[in-house]
């Protein structure tokens, strides 16, 4: 099983799907928890008093800003990341790869006689997720990257 991903400009193989997988669970986590902060800290700023700190309104505007626009961001980024970890746990349940799901026409072992969808080396999502996460063998490539 082996992935082409071009948001880390890098092939995914069957020994590294683990930790991709925890990578983009690493992202979708880090972007929540600075989002949070950004919107707490926006909250707090909002809240002041402006006889707190009159003559640092300026400040408190770029900081304001900043934690709004950071905010954002962080949302958008954690909202694509978790779209990505849900697709490739889904991916991972079916022992397909990326590639396999969106040219699934192609590929004449993902079909039957009658044209239905068959994966043959699907083996349950108990083993799927087994093999990827807890797969020692030695036996595999590291990397296979087709272009």
């Amino acid at each position: 099983m082996y992935l082409v991903h071009s948001w880390i400009n890098n092939c995914v193989g069957a020994r590294n799907q683990a930790s991709f997988l925890v990578f983009l669970m690493t992202i979708v986590v880090d972007s929540l928890v600075i989002g949070g902060l950004a919107i707490s800290s926006l909250l707090y700023r909002t809240q002041l008093p402006a006889s707190v700190a009159p003559a640092a309104n300026n400040g408190q505007t770029i900081l304001i800003t900043i934690s709004s626009v950071l905010s954002v961001l962080c949302t958008c980024l954690a909202i694509a990341s978790g779209t990505m970890v849900y697709y490739q746990s889904r991916n991972i349940s079916r022992n397909l790869t990326t590639n396999e799901v969106f040219n699934a026409d192609r590929y004449p072992y993902l079909k039957t006689p009658l044209n239905e969808f068959i994966n043959p080396y699907d083996k349950g999502m108990y083993k799927n997720w087994k093999q990827v996460c807890c797969n020692t063998s030695s036996s595999q490539p590291d990397r296979v990257c087709i272009s």
